[in-house]
């Protein structure tokens, strides 16, 4: 289970035992305001400091990042290869995946 919060961290959870497996991104002041999509082992979200990041399923490593204009409060979608999200800069972006 994956969870941001308002502390600028992305929280990994054992989904049986509910104990903390790692934490992510650490950005003191910018809330980590979208929702986690996860696919492929890795988990995509956006944050309140602009970034929208890659981050290793198992071990919370960052494996990718990009900045927009604006805070990322939209939950981002990956379907056929593609992550897809959006951003207060009134822009819609889309990546495609490696290996896609």
């Amino acid at each position: 289970m994956y969870v941001g919060a308002k502390d600028g961290k992305l929280y990994s959870f054992d989904a049986f035992t509910g104990k903390e497996k790692w934490t992510a991104i650490n950005i003191p002041g910018a809330e980590v305001a979208s929702s986690p999509t996860i696919a492929n082992g890795v988990v995509w979200v956006g944050s309140w400091n602009r970034h929208f990041y890659a981050i290793d399923a198992y071990n919370g490593n960052i494996l990718w990042y990009t900045v927009t204009g604006d805070a990322i409060e939209s939950s981002p979608t990956v379907l056929n290869g593609v992550v897809y999200f959006g951003s207060r800069d009134h822009n819609l972006y889309a990546f495609k995946l490696p290996n896609s």
